[in-house]
């Protein structure tokens, strides 16, 4: 018996370091600070956002979102000479069918769906009519 041990535990310790680097996930993450680069609303109702719809920022400072790992974050606007303001996020969550739900700190609460998540790129589409998607970028 005592001749198998070791060979078992060598076999054991191969088997648990493969499964242990197997799950973990490669998957984008949603924390850090997402900037917005593009936004749409389906103003003529037909269900999808038409080119003429979409609106490009080319100043991507203009609107921040920061997740934080713990669960907290903040939206900023910035109009250089007019506007600076940031609201805090005193939550956000992840629900398990990529919806995502931000409640800011003054109680308001922000439900949105996840279209799209790379390394760089985080698309957001509210499916309340009109439809809204905006795209941000880090």
């Amino acid at each position: 018996m005592k001749k198998y041990l070791f060979p078992t535990l060598i076999l054991a310790c191969i088997v648990g370091a493969t499964l242990s680097s197997c799950s973990k996930s490669n998957s984008p993450s949603l924390t850090g600070t997402w900037k917005l680069s593009q936004l749409g609303t389906d103003l003529n109702n037909n269900g999808v956002i038409d080119s003429g719809e979409m609106i490009s920022n080319n100043n991507t400072e203009f609107v921040t979102l920061t997740l934080n790992s713990n669960g907290t974050g903040a939206e900023r606007v910035t109009v250089p000479g007019w506007v600076d303001t940031t609201y805090g996020i005193s939550s956000w969550k992840l629900k398990s069918n990529l919806d995502l739900v931000i409640t800011y700190g003054m109680g308001d609460i922000y439900y949105t769906h996840i279209a799209k998540l790379t390394e760089n790129s985080l698309t957001l589409a509210d499916t309340i009519r009109p439809i809204q998607w905006t795209v941000w970028t880090r």
